[in-house]
């Protein structure tokens, strides 16, 4: 019994490696600017969509605590994290 077997092969070749001078000149779209359309605790953290009205006290009241804005996103635990937000998006990871 024969078996034939069908790779795809680049006509091309590898591709060259980037100068990273280059790189920089790249048209790479980024996310748009923030309209603040999405809603906030009152010290400034961002609200998830999937979190309930017991969700969004509990943060409020941590943030009151704390005096300072938290993570907020859901543990394993089912509660929301309490760590002070390290990134952008206003979360701990």
């Amino acid at each position: 019994m024969q078996v034939r077997s069908t790779v795809a092969v680049d006509p091309t070749g590898p591709a060259a490696p980037i100068d990273p001078a280059e790189a920089s000149t790249f048209n790479i779209p980024r996310a748009p600017a923030s309209d603040n359309s999405r809603p906030f605790t009152t010290l400034g953290s961002p609200l998830s969509s999937a979190w309930d009205p017991a969700d969004i006290a509990f943060v409020e009241a941590r943030e009151a605590e704390l005096n300072g804005r938290i993570c907020g996103a859901r543990t394993l635990s089912g509660v929301p994290c309490s760590l002070a937000p390290n990134h952008e998006n206003g979360r701990c990871k």
